[in-house]
């Protein structure tokens, strides 16, 4: 995997740690209404993609670069 790669992994990782992030603060308002749980779902659903994308291209990355995972 090259640059443009882990890069393009990376960046995809970090726009579902964004929108759980957005998630947990529209969770959090006390001013909003309806039923979170739904929304905190999706918030932890996000986390487990952003963690397991994450994890995929940063041991791939250190495989194609002769290091131990």
């Amino acid at each position: 995997m090259g640059r443009l790669g882990y890069w393009i992994g990376s960046s995809v990782a970090g726009l579902f740690l964004i929108a759980a992030a957005f998630l947990l603060a529209r969770a959090s308002d006390p001013k909003a209404m309806g039923d979170d749980s739904l929304v905190v779902l999706l918030m932890l659903v996000l986390l487990v993609l952003f963690f397991w994308v994450q994890t995929l291209v940063s041991v791939k990355r250190l495989r194609d670069a002769g290091q131990p995972a």
